[in-house]
């Protein structure tokens, strides 16, 4: 290792940086693989729960209201919208990109 700290010794550079890339992309990919099922589990949830209000009419008993507006807010909580507007225009918290920057993040902060 001693020859790494020579001047002229870029291949280390090269080297450390090829496995920062690396270590990044890995850590990209395991975040969104972990974090996009359960993002997507309480996507389904909250549509399904949205539709069943919307089926049922404006007759809804407290129970049902209060029950769906906790599992919304619960999912919002998680950055996850009922709105299909915001679904529409963000549809994703944890794509590659949002797990790449967020594996960034985690390895310069410590």
């Amino acid at each position: 290792m001693a020859h790494c700290t020579s001047p002229g010794s870029s291949w280390c550079f090269v080297l450390l940086l090829a496995f920062y890339l690396l270590y990044l992309l890995v850590g990209a990919a395991l975040f969104s693989a972990v974090e996009r099922p359960y993002e997507e589990e309480l996507r389904q949830t909250l549509r399904s729960l949205r539709l069943e209000l919307l089926r049922d009419g404006a007759c809804v008993s407290e129970e049902r209201l209060d029950a769906f507006l906790s599992r919304v807010l619960e999912a919002s909580d998680q950055g996850v919208s009922v709105l299909e507007a915001d679904n529409a225009r963000d549809p994703w918290n944890w794509d590659f990109t949002s797990a790449l920057f967020f594996a960034s993040t985690v390895l310069t902060t410590t």
